[in-house]
């Protein structure tokens, strides 16, 4: 027999089977308690209740008491009464909301940290580091396309296009500069190609063994251990517009995170390099 939801006054619901008792919105302690409390009470037999539990309505009664109502077979409800925080509840609670709060505490977010992340790095990071962004923009149509090349650059796009006579052919996403590390704007042309560059200047410090002594260095700035090696950030298919920026093959986390070059996606890094020469024009906007 289905049981009647319960009547309502104002915007207080009213139990039949509680003798007219009103009950008021319980805290979450309570709530805590009162759910620890069926659970103990189904699990030793203090309630029998032998199909899905619903919890209707869980509401703190007056005094210090905490009723809620489970419906079992044949629609003969179960209360089950519980002092509103016993220490043993309250400490159940507190781990749960400490462990919520430690797991939004330590989000492991690069853009909260101070680590830079290049192509992998010199040394290979963890493959959820690597990972990039699913990219269903970048394309390329320019080939067998003929005309003078040139590209535009959208830092607020984080966008590369790829012109051949005018004419669009290639779209890519990208990574600028990060705070602080600001990609230039303006007007440049390609400077230098190298298929297999490696920064002189960002890296890492590592020993003979290839093992990272000191990693993401800046060797302007930190200072060289004993015995340690400086090993470049490889930077595969570079193109140089102005001193130490250009476009390459890099991580692409969704946000500027370089230290002020423009990465792209490997096969949209390669298809550029393959269609500029010296001097092709690099327009970068704002």
């Amino acid at each position: 027999i289905q049981r009647p939801l319960p009547r309502l006054r104002g915007s207080t619901p009213v139990f039949p089977e509680d003798q007219g008792a009103l009950l008021g919105i319980g805290s979450f302690l309570s709530f805590c308690d009162g759910i620890a409390e069926a659970v103990d009470g189904l699990l030793h037999g203090r309630g029998k209740v032998d199909r899905p539990v619903w919890i209707k309505m869980f509401e703190r009664s007056r005094g210090s008491k905490l009723a809620l109502t489970l419906p079992s077979r044949g629609g003969i409800p179960v209360f089950l009464k519980a002092s509103l925080i016993k220490p043993l509840m309250f400490a159940r609670c507190a781990l749960v909301l400490g462990v919520i709060t430690m797991a939004a505490c330590t989000s492991r977010d690069p853009r909260f940290n101070g680590e830079t992340i290049y192509l992998g790095g010199v040394k290979s990071r963890p493959k959820e580091e690597k990972r990039a962004n699913y990219d269903d923009i970048s394309y390329w149509d320019g080939d067998g396309v003929s005309g003078k090349p040139s590209i535009f650059i959208s830092l607020t796009d984080q966008r590369a296009y790829f012109y051949k006579g005018g004419e669009l052919v290639g779209v890519s996403i990208l990574s600028s500069g990060r705070e602080g590390h600001d990609t230039p704007t303006g007007s440049f042309k390609v400077l230098q190609k190298n298929q297999n560059h490696k920064s002189s200047l960002y890296g890492d410090y590592v020993d003979s063994q290839g093992n990272i002594v000191q990693k993401d260095v800046d060797t302007s700035k930190d200072p060289k251990p004993t015995g340690a090696i400086f090993d470049g950030a490889k930077m595969p298919f570079f193109m140089r517009i102005t001193g130490g920026v250009g476009m390459h093959e890099g991580f692409l986390p969704g946000y500027p995170a370089s230290h002020g070059c423009i990465r792209m996606p490997g096969f949209m890094a390669k298809k550029f390099f393959d269609n500029v020469g010296m001097g092709t024009p690099v327009t970068v906007a704002p």
